[in-house]
């Protein structure tokens, strides 16, 4: 039997979470978690590109979607600000990219 696809030796896999709040929005927040998946996938099947910059899309996707809290989904503050911070840890190397 033979396939179509393509066969890789690597992958890309993310989370959003687990807040209970968001029942309700299940289809959103598949959709959102398909699409940072696919982005950031399509980046890393780049070979000019570096496997950062795939995380680094794929949650920036995710923050541009407004169904996490993150990005423009963050919760405010009891001032109503919005307050965030984030790191990406390299094992190889032990550097943080902030």
């Amino acid at each position: 039997m033979t396939s179509d696809r393509k066969s890789f030796d690597f992958g890309i896999l993310i989370h959003g979470g687990a807040s209970v709040k968001k029942i309700k929005r299940t289809n959103e927040i598949t959709r959102s978690l398909k699409s940072a998946v696919s982005y950031g996938f399509d980046l890393l099947k780049r070979s000019s590109n570096e496997s950062i910059d795939s995380v680094e899309g794929a949650v920036a996707s995710m923050e541009d979607s407004g169904v996490f809290d993150a990005g423009v989904g963050s919760y405010l503050t009891m001032d109503k600000t919005i307050e965030m911070d984030a790191q990406l840890w390299m094992e190889e190397t032990y550097q943080q990219d902030l």
